[in-house]
C-alpha cells in the first residue's frame, strides 16, 4: 500500500472557500464593467414597472432569436443593481413604438448573476375583465394567445400548438387574479371562453390560464367585454377622461410653458390632486415649477436633444399615472 509523501495542511473547506472567493471577485469585476458601459448600448431603454411611473429602471431590450420573434418575445436585461429589481409577473412599461408607452408582461427572469439578470417579456394585447363577488369590476392587462399563436411549453422548448377553440392567457397573479376559478367565464373581443385549467406553480406573481370557447348567454356584456358569471355589477357606468393642455410636445430654448392636467368623469371636471415628478433630462437644462394641485410650468433653460423630459402625473384619487413627454428644443 502506498502512503502519501506529503499531507496538505489546507483542508477541503478552506479550498472551497478560496475557490468561491475567486469566483466572487471575477463576478464582481464583470458587474463593475457592465455598470460602466451599460447605458452606452444601442439597446439601452429606461422602463417603468407595475404602473409606477415615478421610478425608472435601466434595462437593455433585445430582439431575441427567430422563435422569439414568431411568438412575440423580447429579451430584457436588467442593469446590475445590487439587488434584483424585477421578477416574473411584473408589468413592464416602455416605448416600444418610440412614441407611446405599452405594457409588457415579464414571463421569465433569471437573477442568479448580477451581471446577467435577464428574462423574457411579452406585449399585453388584451384585458382580463370580470365582476368579483362584491359586484366590483376587475380589469388587468394580459397576454392573449389564440389557437394560431398559443403554444404550450410545458413539455419542451419547441412548444405544442393547442387545438382550435383553446386560448392561453398570461397575467400577473395578485390578490384579485388569484381568486379566478375553473369554469369562470370571460369575454375577449365578444367571444366567450371558460377557464379549463390554470397554472400557478411557475411563480407566485405569475398566472397562466387555459380557456376553451363556450356559449354566449343573454347577460354577457358585449360592449365592455365582461362575461356573466351569476353576479352583476353594482357600479354605475362611468366614463373617465384625462386631458392635458396645451397639446404641445416641445418648448423652445428660453421659453416657459404652463401645463394643466384635468380629469373629467362623465363630462364633469374633477378636483383631483396630482403628484408630479420629472426624469430623463439633466436638471441644469430646465426649471420645473408646481403651480397648483393639477398644473405646472417648465422653462427650457438649455436645449437637450438626447431624450424628452418625462413628466409623471400621479392622480391621488384614481391612483393612475399619466405621462407627458416634452422636448427641450433649440431657439431657432
Amino acid at each position: 500500500m502506498l502512503s502519501p509523501n506529503k499531507v496538505s495542511s489546507v483542508n477541503c473547506f478552506d479550498r472551497l472557500n478560496y475557490i468561491r472567493s475567486y469566483d466572487g471577485t471575477y463576478s464582481s469585476g464583470l458587474t463593475e464593467q457592465l455598470k460602466a458601459s451599460f447605458e452606452q448600448s444601442p439597446d439601452y431603454v429606461e422602463v417603468y414597472k407595475n404602473y409606477n411611473f415615478g421610478e425608472a429602471y435601466k434595462t437593455r431590450i433585445y430582439e431575441g432569436n427567430e422563435s422569439d420573434k414568431k411568438l412575440g418575445f423580447k429579451y430584457m436585461q436588467s442593469y446590475p443593481y445590487d439587488l434584483p429589481q424585477f421578477q416574473i409577473g411584473d408589468y413592464i412599461h416602455w416605448k416600444f413604438d418610440h412614441k407611446d408607452y405599452s405594457t409588457w408582461l415579464m414571463i421569465s427572469f433569471d437573477s442568479q448573476h448580477l451581471y446577467n439578470m435577464r428574462g423574457r417579456i411579452m406585449k399585453c394585447n388584451n384585458r382580463l375583465k370580470w365582476i368579483d363577488e362584491n359586484g366590483v369590476v376587475k380589469s388587468y392587462e394580459c397576454v392573449f394567445q389564440d389557437s394560431l399563436t398559443y403554444a404550450s411549453f410545458k413539455y419542451g422548448e419547441r412548444g405544442i400548438i393547442q387545438v382550435n377553440g383553446t386560448i392561453g392567457v398570461l397575467v400577473q397573479q395578485n390578490e384579485d387574479t388569484r381568486k379566478i376559478y375553473r369554469n369562470q367565464r370571460f369575454l375577449f373581443d365578444g367571444i366567450p371562453y371558460v377557464v379549463n385549467n390554470f397554472i400557478r406553480s411557475v411563480n407566485e406573481n405569475f398566472l397562466e390560464l387555459d380557456l376553451i370557447e363556450t356559449q354566449r348567454v343573454d347577460k354577457d356584456d358585449l360592449i365592455n367585454n365582461i362575461a356573466y358569471n351569476g353576479i352583476e355589477s353594482i357600479e354605475p357606468p362611468e366614463i373617465s377622461t384625462t386631458i392635458v393642455t396645451p397639446e404641445t410636445n416641445d418648448i423652445l430654448e428660453g421659453d416657459t410653458e404652463t401645463f394643466k392636467i384635468q380629469r373629467y368623469l362623465n363630462g364633469v371636471a374633477q378636483s383631483d390632486t396630482y403628484t408630479f415628478s420629472v426624469s430623463g433630462v439633466p436638471a441644469s437644462h430646465y426649471e420645473f415649477s408646481i403651480l397648483t394641485n393639477n398644473s405646472f410650468s417648465i422653462k427650457n433653460i438649455k436645449t437637450y436633444d438626447k431624450k424628452a423630459l418625462s413628466v409623471s402625473c400621479f392622480n391621488e384619487t384614481t391612483k393612475e399615472t399619466s405621462m407627458i413627454d416634452i422636448w427641450l428644443t433649440g431657439g431657432w
